[in-house]
C-alpha cells in the first residue's frame, strides 16, 4: 500500500532526477512492497522503468509527482495540491483564526460593521484576515487562560472610559486561537493591549511580549500583595518553576513598563497568583500602568 511516507520518498527521488537513493528501512519498502529498484551495499539503484512505475503509482493514488509543503496548507488545499490524505502534514485544523468576545454581558463586539451581542460563555471563532474592527473597540484585552477568557463576564473589571469596550481575545493554545495568530492580529490592527495574565513569572513574560502593551490587569496592590503572601493563594511552586526561564528578560525591565511594578511585587513575595482566582470573586481587577504603582493601592 502506498502511504504518505513512501509517496514522499518517491517524490523526492523523482524531483532530484537521480537513479539511486540511500538505503534505509523506509527505502527498503520500495523493493519489498513494489519491486522497485535493487540494493547494492548501502544504496538502492533504480532502472528507468522503476522511475516510470513510481510516477504511475503516484498519479494513480492521487499524489503529486513533486514534494508538496503540506504543513502550510489547509486540509482542502492539501487534497488539491496532490495528496489523498487531508491530514498529512499535521498541524492544527484551525489556521489563522482567533477567539474573541466582549468583556461583559450585553456588550457588543463589532466586526465588519456588524454589532454582535453574545450570551455569556460564548465567543466567536474568527478568521483574522476577514476581521475589520474599526474604531469601535478602543483596545484589546488578551487573556492568558481559557477559563478566565470563557468567564470574563464574571471578572469585576474596573476600566477607564477610554477603554470602556475592549475586544477580549484568548491568547490561545495549540488548537485554538494560537498565540502567533493573536500576535499577527494585534500587529495588523495596532490596537492598544491590556494583558490579563497570571501574576507569576511566565504570565508577566507573556504580558511583556506585546508590542502595544499599555497596561496589565490585576487586583489592587494591597489585595495582590495579600494573595501573594498567603500560603492559601500564593503559588510559590510556580515562582520556583518559572523564575529561571523568565528572570533574565524580566530583570531587564525599565520602570516605564506596566510589567515592572508587578514583577517587583512577585520578586518581593517569591510567589505567583493565577488569574482564575479572580473569576467570580468579590475582587476588582484594574489596569496597572507604567510608573503608576502608587495609584494601584
Amino acid at each position: 500500500m502506498l502511504d504518505q511516507k513512501l509517496a514522499t520518498l518517491m517524490q523526492r527521488i523523482l524531483s532530484k532526477g537521480n537513479d539511486r537513493t540511500n538505503y534505509t528501512p523506509g527505502s527498503q519498502r520500495l523493493i519489498d512492497d513494489f519491486k522497485l529498484g535493487h540494493r547494492r551495499g548501502q544504496t538502492i539503484y533504480f532502472a528507468p522503468h522503476d522511475l516510470s512505475e513510481m510516477a504511475s503509482l503516484l498519479r494513480t493514488n492521487g499524489y503529486a509527482l513533486k514534494p508538496v509543503d503540506l504543513a502550510s496548507l489547509s486540509r482542502s488545499e492539501r487534497l488539491a495540491a496532490g495528496t489523498p490524505n487531508e491530514k498529512a502534514g499535521g498541524g492544527s485544523v484551525k489556521q489563522g483564526r482567533i477567539s474573541v468576545k466582549a468583556s461583559g454581558e450585553g456588550l457588543p463586539i463589532l466586526l465588519n460593521d456588524q454589532q454582535i451581542v453574545l450570551p455569556p460563555r460564548c465567543h466567536l471563532d474568527a478568521e483574522l484576515l476577514s476581521m475589520a474592527v474599526g474604531s469601535f473597540h478602543q483596545c484589546a484585552i488578551v487573556v492568558e487562560n481559557y477559563v478566565a477568557f470563557d468567564c470574563i463576564h464574571q471578572v469585576r473589571l474596573a476600566l477607564p472610559d477610554a477603554f470602556r469596550n475592549p475586544l477580549v481575545i484568548y491568547r490561545g493554545d495549540q488548537q485554538e486561537s494560537r498565540a502567533d495568530f493573536v500576535d499577527s492580529f494585534l500587529k495588523m490592527t495596532g490596537l492598544p493591549v491590556m494583558a490579563f495574565v497570571d501574576i507569576d513569572p511566565s504570565g508577566l513574560l507573556i504580558a511583556n511580549s506585546f508590542d502595544n502593551l499599555v497596561a496589565v490587569i490585576a487586583p489592587s496592590a494591597h489585595v495582590l500583595a495579600e494573595q501573594l503572601a498567603s500560603p492559601a493563594t500564593g503559588r510559590r511552586d510556580l515562582f520556583v518553576q518559572q523564575y529561571p526561564g523568565a528572570s533574565m528578560s524580566l530583570d531587564r525591565l525599565q520602570d516605564s513598563s506596566p510589567v515592572f511594578p508587578l514583577w517587583e511585587l512577585v520578586l518581593e513575595h517569591r510567589a505567583g497568583v493565577v488569574q482564575e482566582r479572580w473569576v467570580g470573586a468579590e475582587i476588582t481587577c484594574q489596569p496597572w500602568y507604567p510608573l503608576a504603582r502608587i495609584n494601584c493601592y
